[in-house]
Order: structure tokens, then C-alpha cells, then sequence
């Protein structure tokens, strides 16, 4: 019994010794669980639950649809320009565009305006009642020869016709002793360039003969009225490809040259007609009016 009563009161110290820090750690759990529930029920005011007044919660500017973006008030929402379509592009109104029914017949050149070109001599009929010039001065051609002298050639006693060669009394149409008054009224009125004449001599600018282009041609008078024509071309180079082909044209008709000479850069060669007119074909380099060298070939009938 005593051993009973002894374990009894050994029991309830030790239950004395446990109990004060459990109570306690009931108050302190107590405690913070009010502290929680104290927490739990405070209105949210951390920075992190403030109340949700961001700008898309704030009133709405007037004309805002309630997004970020501002109205919409870009170019091409602005009060179109006249003539513009909607777009960035401005109206084409360049030059290139613009209306034609305001150009004098619609024609546009660039530059100066043409202008009708006056008239030149050579070039169709002189005007009704417009009397021709006793001399009109050629223009500068510095591609033509400089002036040299010139001595009729007169074949050899021993010379004698080729058999059935052809004779030439006329030039361009024009017969050898023609004056030359009435050369030029032939050569205007049948549409031959004029470039200029006087002191017995025409010139001539553009002329075909023999099947080949030639710049300039030169008519010489006398005494006697037409006496010779001479046609020329030239190159900046040496070119003998059109002597090489009329010197083979006039030696098939007429024969072998009467007159040759070849001194290598310069070439000659003389044929005469059964009526004593004259071939000569020329090759070679002299100074032009221009002061420079040029390659002359150089053809002259004469009578």
C-alpha cells in the first residue's frame, strides 16, 4: 500500500511537470493562430494586393475603346488631300503625267523648239520672183583639199582609142561647155545640194556617181563654159578600197591607164574616151582645210 501511494505521488509530480509547458503551448499556438486569422481578415494592402487600379481600370479617355493604344489618328486616318487616294503616295502630277491637250499639238521636244529649217540652194525650185545671187560663198568644210594646181592631161601621139569604148560629153547631166548660169539653174531645179559658186566654179555637197557616195564635187568652168567636175571622199585613215574598185571599173572599159604613176603613198592613173574626154583616179594623203592629213581619193572628167 505504501509502494502504491508512493508510485500515486511520483505520478502526479511528473504530471505537474508536464502540464504548465503544455498550457503554454497551447497560448502560443492560440496566439498565433488569432495572429492568422487576424491576418487573413486584413484588407489586402501589401504592394502586391493593392487594389487592381491599373490604367485599364482607370475611366476611359474619350474617344478610348478601353485598350492601350491611342486613337487611332495616324496620316492615313487624316482628311485626305484633293486628288489623293488614301495612300502615301502624292497625286502623280510630274511632268511626264500631267495633261497633253495644253501642248501646241501635242508635241513635246526637248531643247530648243524645232524650227523649220530655211531652204538651201540645190533643194527644189527657187521661190517665184526671188532672183538667184551672182555669188554665194560655200561654207567652211574642213574635210575638203587645200587648192592645188591642175594642167589638163593630153594623151600621147601614139595613143589610139579602145575599140567600141564609150565616149561622155556630159556630167550630172550637164554637157561639157554648158555656162555657168544655166549649170545652176539645171542643178537647182533638179534638186542637187548647192553649197556655193562663183569665180567659175560650183560646189556640190551629197552627190552619187559610179555607184558610190560622195561628199563633196567640185564643177569648174572657163572660157568655154563647163570644162571638168572632180568628186571627192576622204577617210582619217588609209583606205584604198574604192580606188582599188574603180580603178578595175575603168580599166575593163577603156583599158590599161595611158598615164600611171605610183610613188607609194600616192596613186594616178589617166584613161581618155575616143572623143579625147578624160578619166583621172587619184589616191593620196594631203593636208584638208582643217589642217589635218586625210586619205583623198579623188575622181575628174573632163573634156
Amino acid at each position: 500500500m505504501k509502494r502504491i501511494l508512493h508510485l500515486l505521488a511520483i505520478a502526479f509530480v511528473s504530471l505537474a511537470l508536464i502540464v504548465p509547458p503544455v498550457d503554454a503551448q497551447n497560448r502560443t499556438t492560440g496566439n498565433r493562430g488569432n495572429h492568422s486569422s487576424q491576418q487573413t481578415n486584413r484588407p489586402e494592402n501589401r504592394p502586391g494586393n493593392r487594389p487592381q487600379n491599373k490604367p485599364q481600370n482607370r475611366p476611359q479617355r474619350p474617344g478610348n475603346n478601353g485598350s492601350h493604344n491611342r486613337p487611332e489618328n495616324k496620316p492615313q486616318n487624316r482628311p485626305q488631300r484633293p486628288g489623293n487616294n488614301g495612300s502615301h503616295n502624292r497625286p502623280q502630277d510630274r511632268p511626264h503625267n500631267r495633261p497633253t491637250q495644253n501642248r501646241p499639238n501635242n508635241n513635246w521636244h526637248y531643247g530648243r523648239p524645232q524650227q523649220p529649217r530655211p531652204p538651201r540652194p540645190g533643194i527644189g525650185h527657187l521661190p517665184p520672183g526671188h532672183a538667184r545671187p551672182p555669188m554665194m560663198h560655200p561654207p567652211m568644210r574642213p574635210h575638203r583639199p587645200r587648192p592645188s594646181r591642175w594642167s589638163r592631161p593630153v594623151p600621147p601621139p601614139s595613143w589610139r582609142p579602145r575599140p567600141h569604148a564609150p565616149s561622155f560629153a556630159a556630167i550630172l547631166g550637164i554637157t561639157f561647155g554648158t555656162a555657168l548660169n544655166l549649170s545652176l539653174d539645171y542643178l537647182i531645179n533638179h534638186g542637187y545640194t548647192v553649197d556655193g559658186y562663183g569665180n567659175n566654179v560650183v560646189y556640190l555637197r551629197d552627190i552619187n556617181q559610179f555607184n558610190y557616195y560622195w561628199p563633196d564635187a567640185t564643177l569648174y568652168y572657163g572660157n568655154g563654159g563647163l570644162a571638168r567636175s572632180e568628186f571627192l571622199y576622204s577617210t582619217s585613215y588609209p583606205d584604198m578600197m574604192r580606188y582599188n574598185s574603180l580603178y578595175n571599173s575603168f580599166t575593163g572599159t577603156y583599158g590599161s591607164p595611158v598615164n600611171y604613176s605610183n610613188s607609194g603613198a600616192s596613186l594616178s592613173a589617166t584613161w581618155f574616151a575616143p572623143n579625147r574626154g578624160y578619166i583621172t583616179l587619184q589616191y593620196n594623203p594631203q593636208y584638208s582645210l582643217g589642217g589635218q592629213v586625210r586619205y583623198f581619193t579623188s575622181l575628174t572628167f573632163g573634156l
